[in-house]
């Protein structure tokens, strides 16, 4: 790994702590920071890949200890150097191999893009602890934005992004509820196959007057490993105080088999029976 060329926290930024099992602590903000020498040894082993051959080590103080939860072997995200209140707006994406879009910073607003012809996911939001990049996303909104004929690479098993919008927590945890906040609303899907919503370690959250276009005319398993049904419209999982409403299917193919799919990890899920509807 490279030497850290300047320092990554600064005295007043706001830093999240997130378990070792991916599930957030909390937040604290840095009071001092101080570069330990280059012969520092930690007085512990990660078991995260990326930070096992980190060579440059800081000391932060914080205005809180989180009622005493910080255990070693959590993680600690600066929030002010992530990204944070960003703006993606009218913007075309062809043809991209991977993600159209991977979100992974806080107070977004994404309106208004045409995505087309991702060969993953059109859009992502997923925090990678393991790569020390990007931690769970908060007060987000996602809107008014198309989304056509993505996924070509992942309609095998193994994909845990194989939704059209995939929105995922991290870890094996059931209460991995980092993504808080996001409003997903009057989105196109158009001319996909398999699930076209995975949502999933999220919290707080309204799916509201997504419309989903020529859907599931060919068989997707896409993400079966996980748990998800191809023949389903939205996964749902380890998400609490979610609302579906005035979301609409039109045109759907033989692929089709149900709306929803919501395991018991997802509580408090409002518009279970009506916040989907197929027009005939």
């Amino acid at each position: 790994m490279r030497l850290w060329s300047g320092a990554p926290y600064a005295i007043g930024d706001h830093v999240a702590v997130v378990a070792e099992d991916r599930v957030p602590r909390g937040e604290a903000q840095v009071l001092r920071v101080q570069l330990l020498p280059d012969n520092f040894l930690p007085p512990i082993s990660t078991p995260w890949p990326n930070f096992q051959n980190n060579r440059s080590y800081f000391e932060l103080e914080l205005d809180t200890n989180l009622n005493g939860t910080i255990r070693p072997n959590d993680v600690i995200s600066n929030i002010d150097y992530t990204g944070s209140g960003y703006s993606l707006v009218g913007n075309t994406i062809r043809d991209h191999r991977t993600r159209g879009m991977l979100l992974k910073a806080r107070d977004g607003h994404v309106e208004s893009n045409l995505i087309d012809g991702s060969s993953i996911a059109d859009l992502v939001m997923q925090p990678e602890l393991w790569w020390g990049e990007g931690n769970y996303a908060e007060h987000v909104v996602i809107r008014n934005n198309t989304l056509p004929k993505c996924g070509d690479a992942t309609t095998g098993g193994w994909s845990e992004q194989a939704g059209v919008l995939t929105v995922r927590g991290t870890g094996t945890s059931s209460i991995v509820y980092g993504h808080d906040t996001l409003t997903i609303e009057n989105n196109v899907f158009l001319d996909n196959d398999g699930v076209q919503m995975v949502l999933d370690g999220l919290k707080n959250t309204v799916i509201r007057k997504n419309w989903f276009v020529n859907a599931q005319y060919k068989v997707n398993d896409g993400g079966a490993d996980h748990g998800y049904d191809g023949e389903a419209l939205v996964h749902i999982n380890r998400a609490h105080s979610l609302r579906l409403e005035g979301n609409r299917a039109w045109n759907v193919g033989p692929a089709h088999k149900r709306n929803l799919q919501i395991t018991p990890l997802a509580t408090q899920v409002v518009g279970v029976l009506d916040g989907i509807i197929v027009e005939i």
